[in-house]
């Protein structure tokens, strides 16, 4: 392999070539493919045996220390967020509620200071907690 710099493009792009003849040119975006999907906060459940307790389901892995920070979410109706957890899988964030959420009343939302794991912020968004799973999977 031969490695040119610069092409009149000026993009980092690898020659493939056998002592004849030119095999193939792959540019550099094909060779480090970047995330170019906006991460996003998909779910908002609660399950009714404890209603203190709020599942966040996220279309992809979070940073364990943006998504797990109390600061980075408010609810409604006077609750606070007293507690924040990642799952293993890093898709769901438990939060802990001052007391009891209102199912399909009370609001959660997450800040722009909420990363993925390719460090990409999520946008301001607000969800309305409905009943649903552990997993941040709503029953309906």
């Amino acid at each position: 392999m031969r490695w040119r710099w610069p092409f009149p493009s000026r993009t980092r792009t690898s020659i493939w070539a056998s002592a004849s003849t030119l095999k193939a040119v792959i540019p550099q975006k094909q060779l480090f493919p970047t995330d170019t999907i906006t991460p996003s906060l998909v779910n908002a459940t609660s399950n009714t045996s404890d209603l203190t307790k709020v599942y966040l389901r996220y279309s992809e892995g979070m940073h364990n220390t943006s998504a797990a920070n109390t600061a980075n979410y408010t609810l409604s109706g006077g609750l606070t967020v007293t507690a924040a957890s990642i799952s293993t899988d890093k898709e769901v964030v438990t939060l802990t509620a001052s007391g009891n959420v209102t199912l399909g009343t009370t609001t959660v939302t997450a800040n722009t200071n909420i990363k993925s794991l390719a460090q990409e912020a999520i946008p301001l968004t607000t969800k309305t907690i409905v009943a649903g799973n552990t997993e941040g999977v709503p029953d309906t």
